[in-house]
């Protein structure tokens, strides 16, 4: 029971210390952020914040963590492919849900925060694997630049909509990528089929 209670009481302190981060990263750039200024938004001691990290890039790591685990869960079970267009409406609602996340990966996409770079990674290994799937014909090479072309595509949309995320476009832009990668992947498999 005692360690239960150690237990529950740890995941409080370093969701608090992981909110408090967050608020303060809605106004300052990480770097700009004190352990002893996140400590008294927390409304904790700095005996409390290291018990449980080790600095201020260590917090923001975590919480990069967190949502990652977050929005794969949600993509789990959704097809990349251009058919399904629910993986890219789910992206959005977490773009819509989460803009403190998103200002975070936006403002680290210059030196490629962790966040952004093992989304492309995961989503670059569901294109593998379910465009595998659908096209058989298809080389690991060829899925590889389909991939990249249209994760590309598909990202500077998702940042345009980072940018004013309205619930009202939602489904506009979710048409608009499924539409987008539909004819990419259309002509794709056109050239590739045509020179096979």
């Amino acid at each position: 029971m005692k360690k239960e209670n150690l237990d529950l009481r740890s995941r409080y302190s370093k969701n608090v210390i992981k909110d408090a981060l967050k608020k303060l990263l809605e106004t300052k750039s990480i770097t700009k952020i004190s352990v002893t200024e996140l400590c008294t938004l927390a409304k904790i001691n700095r005996g409390t914040f290291y018990n449980h990290f080790n600095d201020i890039i260590d917090v923001y790591e975590s919480i990069q963590v967190d949502f990652y685990n977050y929005i794969i869960e949600k993509l789990e079970t959704k097809s990349v492919t251009s058919i399904d267009g629910q993986y890219f409406k789910q992206i959005l609602l977490f773009v819509f849900e989460f803009p403190t996340i998103v200002k975070i990966i936006l403002e680290d996409s210059r030196s490629q925060s962790k966040l952004l770079s093992n989304l492309i990674d995961y989503t670059k290994e569901k294109y593998l694997s379910d465009f595998t799937t659908m096209f058989p014909f298809l080389s690991e090479d060829e899925i590889n630049h389909l991939s990249t072309y249209t994760i590309n595509g598909t990202l500077s949309f998702m940042i345009e909509y980072a940018k004013n995320p309205d619930p009202s476009k939602l489904d506009y832009m979710t048409n608009l990528i499924i539409k987008m990668n539909e004819g990419a992947v259309k002509e794709f498999l056109a050239v590739i089929q045509k020179d096979k």
